[in-house]
C-alpha cells in the first residue's frame, strides 16, 4: 500500500457528511485514494478496501 497519511477526520453519525483529510486532499465514502476505496469513516480511523484486502488507518492523535 501506498503512504496513506490521515491528516484529520470530520465526523457525522449519521455518515452522510463524514469526510476524511488525506494526503492534504478530502475524501468522502466512496472516493478512490489510489487503488484503495474509502469504505468507512469512523471518528478517529478509516477503513480502506481494495479486491478483498481491508485496510484501518487510525488518526493519529498527537497531530490534532
Amino acid at each position: 500500500m501506498s503512504e496513506i497519511y490521515l491528516e484529520g477526520i470530520i465526523y457525522d453519525p449519521s455518515g452522510a457528511g463524514s469526510s476524511a483529510i488525506i494526503n492534504g486532499e478530502m475524501f468522502k465514502l466512496k472516493d478512490f485514494i489510489g487503488l484503495y476505496e474509502l469504505v468507512d469513516i469512523k471518528s478517529d480511523t478509516i477503513v480502506l478496501a481494495k479486491d478483498d484486502q481491508i485496510f484501518e488507518v487510525k488518526l493519529d492523535k498527537e497531530d490534532r
